[in-house]
């Protein structure tokens, strides 16, 4: 995510990762306008539901892992050269502060929203007090990424000095997420650790071998992801942990390359700029899709040629949703209320330097 620091920028932003964060950032939204919203509605004809969750599942190795290499990445100085002062404020304490405050605003929302509209078509996020802190815990929400970044941070910057150690151990989480628990975004949490914490000390290695497209590589790792992804599919183990993990690998290469390829000849100026800006879309697309759920599970498309107009409606309504979100944070970030998307100390210093 896009996060303000006390520190001084970096001379030049490397292109391709501002590229990468604003796909990653659409394939979220993308991924829940149509298993949030979109598959709420009953499909007669089609399963377009089933169709477009398929697709989506396809990339489900890259969007997330992307995401936490990119975000390792960008905190390697933060972890392994600064003290714990210069990182606690912006790296902890304010990513702290977002989870809590967003999480326990969608999650109140949400409740509100299907209490006063659809009890009977969805299900109540939270029941009680005891349920609210249970989510917030367990990561059993739709920002649970900024819970992750706290975490990662703060375990790779206590074990920096032995890197291959907490590497070693974070890959056995990701092998054994998923039987450890069966929250799906905590088991996320559990997982994920290891490429948040391959971007953060695997920075110099990403860096000279990425600097520039390497077309060998690029059509390589092109040639053997389909054979990985058939394979899996082939002896039912599309979805074992292994697989998994082989597939993320060549998805985040694959992706590196061909951006870095793409922004030799287009300057992909809208991704980028998206890229810039991720944390207040990341925060404020379900207060919109939550609505959606509600108009979807009242709906049943019966017959072909309605099923063929909502063919491409995730796609419209991702970009909808994205251009909505980027409007209200627009809106939203200024004077007190610049405290939804900054740590309030750090967002009223802000204003008295503006």
């Amino acid at each position: 995510m896009t996060l303000h620091t006390t520190a001084s920028p970096p001379p030049a932003r490397i292109a391709w990762i501002d590229a990468a964060k604003g796909a990653c950032i659409f394939m979220v939204i993308l991924w829940h306008v149509a298993t949030g919203a979109f598959n709420e509605a009953i499909y007669n004809d089609l399963p377009l539901d089933v169709y477009w969750t398929g697709l989506l599942t396809l990339f489900q190795p890259l969007r997330m892992p992307l995401f936490f290499v990119i975000s390792g990445f960008l905190a390697h100085s933060a972890i392994t050269r600064r003290p714990w002062g210069q990182s606690l404020t912006s790296r902890i304490l304010m990513l702290g502060w977002l989870y809590i405050l967003w999480a326990s605003i969608l999650l109140i929302y949400r409740t509100w929203l299907v209490g006063a509209f659809a009890p009977e078509q969805l299900e109540i996020a939270i029941t009680g007090p005891i349920d609210y802190l249970a989510h917030l815990l367990l990561a059993d929400n739709t920002i649970w990424y900024l819970y992750a970044l706290v975490i990662y941070f703060t375990l790779c910057k206590a074990l920096k000095a032995q890197p291959v150690v907490l590497l070693g151990g974070l890959f056995l989480l990701y092998l054994g997420a998923d039987r450890l628990t069966d929250i799906t975004n905590f088991s996320k949490l559990i997982g994920y650790g290891f490429f948040y914490a391959a971007g953060c000390f695997g920075k110099p290695w990403i860096e000279r071998f990425y600097a520039d497209v390497n077309v060998k590589r690029l059509l390589g790792t092109l040639i053997v992801l389909p054979i990985v992804m058939l394979t899996g599919r082939q002896f039912d183990l599309f979805y074992h942990p292994v697989t998994q993990f082989l597939m993320s690998c060549l998805m985040v290469s694959v992706s590196i390359d061909m951006l870095s390829l793409l922004l030799k000849r287009w300057s992909l100026g809208w991704f980028q700029a998206l890229g810039k800006q991720t944390l207040p879309v990341y925060v404020l697309h379900m207060l919109l899709i939550y609505p959606m759920a509600l108009a979807f599970s009242t709906l049943a498309v019966d017959t072909q040629q309605g099923t063929l107009l909502f063919a491409s409606l995730p796609l419209l309504l991702g970009f909808a949703v994205l251009g909505l979100s980027l409007g209200i944070y627009h809106v939203l970030n200024r004077g007190p209320m610049k405290a939804l998307f900054d740590l309030p100390k750090l967002s009223m210093q802000r204003s008295v330097q503006e």
